[in-house]
């Protein structure tokens, strides 16, 4: 059995700039407790390949007696909490080249973060349409934005002091016009102010789907747009995570149909589909039903990486081209969806406007679903 060693107090030290004071797994500052604040030392030093022989990821030892295990190359600052899921809760999920890498995409993180010539200036966008009678506060944008951006121009989209609810039926058309005009007018002139309209857009949204899927396709994919993901545990916050957490995304087709009259596509992500509840709202005869979900269960928390979000828009691209190949005729899609705000932003953004079908757009509201709204004309030919 290894004898524990005692690590090296320059070692720590430098372990701690290398890190920056934060959680090499999450990002969170250790020097801090996560509740009141009060400055302390709350890290903890994680061995990849352990020192003992029956640690975790013990088997990936390679039995070298000059090897020093408490080499900086070997720890890992973390916290409480991320320690306990790579060495206790899943270890076998965290193998020593999953760490390794996770160490070095941090620490290189940290030094880019410190070089201030890098730092480029964004646009940000707010968003947050009234609901039922509250108007949610974004907050955290500026922690979220940091090292990489600062502030240059912002704008909110949200109609204030509205007195129409997500439930009341002119909510939907009042809302989609306000969007568009106040996009109009409070974004698109500074986006033409700057030389061959390039400029960093931030996008930080929260609400109804059918209205985060049209504030994408304004925006559109033909600008330069980081979208945002608010994340409820273990805290609240917009900056993405520094993980390897892995999604897959997978297309079922659950009842297809050689030539659809329409085509229904539901996007159990976030949450389930119930199928029966689509039923209710419209029938599956002479339709194509497509169903996108995660090689996991749905969970409303699970968007947590900007890798996630990435392949999520790979799979959407995918969808959209077979149902282009498969369709002669300019039908319409149905859309019943439980998504993260920031995959609703980025459907809307990722649909091409002189080729894709026509989509309209459903709301679950007290236990039935609705049409909201439909983008795009099904009576125009596809291009």
């Amino acid at each position: 059995m290894s004898e524990r060693k005692k690590i090296n107090p320059m070692t720590e030290k430098l372990l701690w700039a290398m890190s920056a004071g934060r959680c090499e797994k999450c990002g969170r500052l250790i020097y801090r407790h996560p509740l009141n604040n009060v400055v302390g030392n709350f890290a903890q030093i994680a061995h990849n390949l352990p020192v003992s022989d029956k640690g975790p990821r013990a088997e990936f030892k390679i039995i070298d007696p000059k090897a020093d295990i408490n080499d900086v190359s070997n720890l890992l600052l973390l916290c409480y909490d991320c320690h306990k899921e790579i060495d206790e809760i899943q270890p076998d999920k965290y193998p020593p080249s999953l760490l390794k890498q996770m160490k070095y995409d941090f620490e290189e993180f940290i030094v880019k973060a410190t070089n201030r010539e890098r730092v480029i200036p964004t646009f940000v966008i707010k968003y947050s349409p009234n609901l039922h009678g509250q108007k949610l506060q974004l907050t955290g944008v500026q922690k979220a934005l940091f090292p990489d951006k600062v502030i240059s121009h912002e704008v909110d989209l949200t109609l204030n002091n509205s007195t129409y609810f997500v439930e009341d039926p002119e909510y939907w058309q009042i809302e989609e016009k306000n969007l568009i005009r106040t996009f109009n007018q409070k974004v698109l002139p500074v986006i033409e102010d700057y030389k061959d309209g390039f400029i960093n857009l931030s996008v930080f949204a929260i609400g109804p789907i059918p209205l985060l899927v049209k504030l994408g396709e304004l925006l559109s994919n033909k600008r330069n747009v980081d979208v945002y993901q608010l994340k409820k545990s273990p805290q609240s916050t917009w900056e993405w995570e520094f993980t390897q957490e892995q999604t897959e995304y997978v297309i079922n087709y659950i009842q297809e149909t050689d030539i659809p009259e329409k085509i229904i596509v539901l996007f159990s992500l976030s949450g389930l589909i119930r199928h029966e509840d689509v039923r209710k709202t419209i029938s599956w005869e002479n339709a194509t039903v497509i169903e996108v979900r995660t090689n996991h269960e749905p969970s409303d928390d699970y968007l947590r990486n900007k890798l996630q979000l990435d392949k999520f828009v790979k799979c959407y691209q995918v969808l959209k081209e077979k149902l282009r190949n498969s369709c002669t005729n300019n039908i319409m899609i149905h859309m019943f969806a439980a998504i993260p705000v920031s995959v609703a932003i980025e459907i809307g953004r990722h649909r091409n406007q002189t080729v894709d079908l026509p989509l309209t757009i459903y709301n679950f509201t007290n236990g039935i679903y609705k049409k909201a709204m439909t983008i795009g004309d099904a009576n125009e030919k596809l291009s």
